[in-house]
């Protein structure tokens, strides 16, 4: 996956294609899950360095697992989309036995979901549009090395960090948290034969804070709320006017009061 042209490096992404047998689908170009560049576009030219990689996926109420679950409708369609980036000051050498970097980045990841709420009421009013967005900024500091003899390898890293990260959330308050680290890590195999020996040595400190903007509200989906009560009376108007079965929503509603 990588190329040398001199002074330029290049790391082609890593590409993943998921396909449902319903039909929906999700497209993966070296989007930095856990927020791992190792596996995106990679662009070097010192000192300069980039990173980055992003996923696009088109599902439905059954395929998506960030959609709240809900008895109260259906989430349909669902958009799901995902962008990271990293770009900054760095160079990492790679030449035989020896592997070691060094670089200075600012990181940025952005995840949303964007979906349409249909409720099982006939009531118009109460389908929405839902819709999840985490983001990230961080600066990142990282060293690392390794040097491998076959018989004995040795690898270090150490990373020094500060993230702002946020969620917002239809019908939720706005989530921000705060967090500054640093973390060594140091590891050691050794081969003798049939045996391996490993040897493992970290420390790490954080700080974290967080606090909220705003105040949580009732959403249309949200069950065992007085939004169930909104239901429930929608649901006994419907029984009077459904010719093909004057009982279907009355059940419905009280599966729901039963919850609560």
């Amino acid at each position: 996956r990588r190329w040398d042209f001199g002074s330029v490096s290049v790391v082609v992404p890593d590409i993943g294609l998921d396909i449902y047998t319903n039909g929906d689908f999700q497209v993966d170009l070296g989007y930095p899950w856990d927020e791992d560049f190792g596996r995106s576009f990679t662009l070097q030219m010192f000192p300069f360095t980039g990173s980055g990689g992003f996923y696009y996926a088109s599902l439905s109420n059954d395929t998506s697992t960030t959609t709240p679950t809900t008895t109260l409708g259906t989430f349909d369609p669902v958009i799901q989309f995902g962008l990271g980036f990293a770009v900054g000051l760095g160079k990492d050498i790679d030449q035989g036995i020896f592997k070691a970097g060094l670089s200075l980045t600012v990181q940025g990841f952005i995840e949303g979901t964007i979906a349409g709420y249909t409720s099982v009421s006939t009531d118009p009013t109460i389908n929405d549009t839902y819709y999840l967005i985490n983001g990230t900024l961080a600066l990142v500091g990282k060293i690392y090395g390794s040097v491998d003899f076959k018989i004995v390898k040795a690898d270090f890293e150490v990373i020094a960090y500060a993230k702002i990260r946020s969620t917002i959330e239809a019908y939720r308050a706005i989530d921000i948290y705060l967090e500054a680290g640093v973390s060594i890590k140091l590891k050691v195999r050794i081969k003798l034969g049939f045996f391996k020996v490993t040897i493992t040595c970290s420390a790490s400190t954080t700080f974290k804070e967080s606090f909220t903007v705003g105040s949580d509200s009732i959403a249309p989906w949200d069950e065992n709320t007085d939004s169930a009560k909104v239901y429930l009376g929608n649901a006994l108007h419907n029984s009077i006017y459904s010719r093909r079965n004057p009982y279907r929503y009355i059940r419905n509603a009280r599966r729901l009061t039963s919850m609560r």
